[in-house]
């Protein structure tokens, strides 16, 4: 569309099989209102990018375990993306895959990203949940990070809700139920769960 603001609407209810991550150019919405549309097996990538939203949709049973349901990022050369915001979006995983053997965060928001908003999502059985700040760019970078995460819901979730390394954070209004590692025959220290972490 050559940069001119795009939305992606759904005719059909559907499951949708990825084999690699989408790369989300900017001025997107991806906007699954009024169907049930499921990505499964890879998430969503915003590089270097502005001005994305993505609302109402699920992202299911990520892998391997260098993968991030939602990775919003600049890099080394890149400039980090901006004014992102992630709606109504459900996080879910099946029978254990949401153990940090197998995925990595649900969200993580790094080199420099921000004005990032996370609001009305779900994270279902998920070890790890939101990473901002990875600790791979210097702290001068990571530190223009600004998160926003309200009115969440956290079910039978771990640690990171969030972890957050540098930048601005502000997190209200969120609900974490029954958070939990899922190792139990005993995690190392640094596999714990805990809530909030700045």
């Amino acid at each position: 569309t050559g940069g001119a603001p795009t939305v992606v609407v759904f005719d059909v209810d559907g499951q949708i099989e990825l084999e690699s991550a989408l790369l989300l150019p900017s001025n997107i919405t991806i906007d699954g209102r009024g169907r049930d549309v499921r990505l499964v097996g890879k998430g969503l990538r915003v590089i270097s990018q502005h001005d994305v939203i993505v609302t109402h949709i699920a992202i299911e049973d990520v892998f391997p375990d260098s993968e991030d349901g939602v990775q919003i990022a600049g890099g080394p050369d890149l400039a980090p993306s901006h004014h992102v915001v992630l709606d109504h979006v459900r996080f879910s995983f099946h029978d254990g895959q949401g153990d940090s053997a197998f995925v990595d965060e649900a969200i993580s928001v790094v080199w420099g990203s921000t004005d990032v908003t996370v609001q009305w999502c779900r994270f279902e059985d998920v070890e790890k949940v939101v990473l901002i700040g990875n600790g791979d760019a210097p702290a001068e970078v990571d530190g223009d990070i600004r998160v926003t995460l309200h009115h969440n819901l956290f079910l039978r979730t771990g640690r990171r809700h969030p972890r957050a390394r540098y930048g601005i954070v502000d997190v209200y209004s969120n609900y974490l139920f029954d958070w939990r590692m899922h190792d139990f025959a005993g995690p190392p220290v640094w596999r714990r769960s805990f809530g909030a972490w700045c």
